[in-house]
């Protein structure tokens, strides 16, 4: 503890901070790999160069002579967009890129697993899913719906439950439904299809379907 000083604090600040930064905003966006916090301030380092060489116009600017003494507020407002804004702004930029069809299609994306690839790109769709005891259950893939991320990837949540035949064949929205929760000790796969002509999205709110429950039965 005696080797933290002040100085060293800004330097921390200056040099490191904002690679953390930009590193804890991806880990919110992106699914990711777990971080092996021993390379963490590397890695913070290296990001923070990137960070600068990025602004360097900036840099350069606001470090002319005298610029800090005639202009301090906009000096320290730019101090503050160097070490704290832009390197929260990069990852949300690149998060939005990846989203990109046309960049998607040319580069390999970095998710950690194909599980997180096709759900963080799934559009609204029918989802069967094949329990292990035969049974199948299934639902709307739509607003609300989420998927577990690395490394807690596998269980679902379906925003809107449906019942579903012996062979898999969607029905009706369940009564009341507000969604269909699945642990991925409980399934064997899952499957998207598009909507089919004889079902369509349920349009009542209600009470939470879980899979330990037979399914309610179909509205007529």
């Amino acid at each position: 503890m005696k080797d933290l000083t002040p100085q060293s604090l800004v330097l921390f600040a200056l040099f490191v901070l904002p690679g953390l930064t930009s590193m804890a905003v991806y880990r919110l966006l992106m699914p990711v790999r777990t971080m092996d916090w021993a390379q963490a301030i590397l890695q913070g380092l290296f990001y923070s160069a990137v960070n600068y060489v990025l602004l360097l116009p900036l840099v350069v600017f606001v470090h002319r002579g005298g610029y800090s003494e005639m202009h301090p507020l906009r000096y320290w407002a730019a101090v503050l967009l160097m070490v704290l804004v832009a390197p929260m702004c990069w990852p949300m930029m690149l998060a939005r890129a990846f989203d990109s069809p046309r960049l998607s299609s040319r580069l390999q994306l970095p998710f950690p697993t194909i599980w997180d690839y096709v759900f963080r790109r799934s559009r609204p769709a029918f989802v069967l899913v094949r329990l292990n005891d035969g049974r199948f259950v299934g639902g709307f893939w739509g607003p609300g719906s989420k998927a577990g991320t690395h490394p807690n990837d596998g269980d679902l949540f379906i925003s809107a439950a449906y019942a579903v035949d012996e062979n898999g064949k969607f029905l009706a929205a369940l009564p009341r439904t507000a969604g269909l929760h699945v642990r991925k000790e409980q399934y064997a796969y899952v499957q998207f299809f598009t909507e089919p002509t004889d079902a369509a999205p349920a349009k009542e709110g209600g009470g939470h379907v879980d899979v330990d429950q037979e399914p309610a039965p179909a509205r007529e």
